[in-house]
């Protein structure tokens, strides 16, 4: 009886090492993600990246004129942590389908709230959000199919396919200073005890020109905590704003404070804005 058990657990154990084995083979198509920042939102995707293999793709084993899943497997997934616009359209944040509508002389990208599906099945076109039509790229053999986010600014981005020897993609644009704002107006509301964030949100004013601002929140940074590069932005909020007495006073501080931390770069930094700025008519 004994000997019958231990056979059973033996039997049983080499079973489960199958089951583990089994499911880490490679896969012909593997699986794909990544993650971008762009501004201050975040673009996701998550696909499959078939192989060229010797074969012929576009237009045979991707045929012309019908719908694609933009990879292998499960349909393609697109993901936006905030609202953005393609091709003049809204699209609010969370997850979407990613299909290609390839033709001999162009693609169309579909993005579809409809992501349940295996490659294409489900999907109508009354799940459409947008498509966008572009005009494939001849490009350097690329073996298996990659996407891409290129051309990255701060409120603008290309989303590319890469498969074989073409490409093509479709631009992103966001609202990063609308965003951007509100973030910084929550930062604000966080900062009474940090005069590092009030020096952030400094920062942000001086760079959307909202000067003003910039000059109360470097000044609240300053009445906190007093460093050199607080001061420092607080000089160029106060030019910035037409002040230029106070400017040149606090950058001659923000100077005498950097060099006894003999730290030059903020030393280089306010004897050039002295230079400039008094020398400013």
């Amino acid at each position: 009886m004994k000997s019958i058990k231990t056979l059973f657990v033996a039997a049983g154990m080499a079973l489960m090492t199958l089951n583990v084995t089994a499911q880490d083979l490679p896969l012909p198509s593997p699986a794909a993600s990544f993650t971008q920042r762009v501004g201050v939102t975040d673009i996701s995707m998550m696909y499959s990246r078939p192989a060229v293999k010797g074969r012929a793709i576009w237009g045979d084993l991707v045929p012309n004129n019908e719908l694609w899943r933009a990879g292998a497997n499960a349909s393609t997934k697109i993901e936006f942590s905030t609202e953005v616009m393609i091709n003049g359209v809204s699209i609010q944040p969370g997850e979407y389908a990613l299909f290609i509508l390839p033709s001999k002389e162009e693609w169309t990208f579909v993005i579809s709230s409809y992501t349940d599906g295996w490659g294409t099945s489900g999907y109508t076109e009354e799940s459409d959000i947008v498509r966008v039509s572009v005009k494939p790229q001849a490009s350097s053999m690329v073996e298996n199919l990659v996407f891409s986010v290129d051309n990255i600014k701060d409120d603008a981005c290309e989303i590319s396919l890469s498969w074989e020897k073409l490409s093509a993609g479709f631009d992103v644009t966001i609202k990063t200073a609308d965003f951007a704002s509100k973030n910084v107006e929550a930062l604000v509301k966080e900062a009474d005890k940090s005069f590092s964030k009030y020096n952030d949100a400094a920062k942000w004013y001086l760079s959307t020109s909202e000067n003003a601002k910039a000059v109360e929140m470097a000044k609240k940074s300053v009445a906190q905590t007093k460093k050199f590069w607080n001061l420092t932005v607080l000089s160029e909020a106060y030019m910035a704003n037409g002040d230029k007495k106070m400017a040149v006073k606090t950058a001659k501080e923000a100077l005498e404070m950097s060099e006894k931390a003999e730290y030059m770069p903020y030393v280089k930094k306010n004897t050039e804005n002295i230079e400039k700025w008094e020398s400013a008519k």
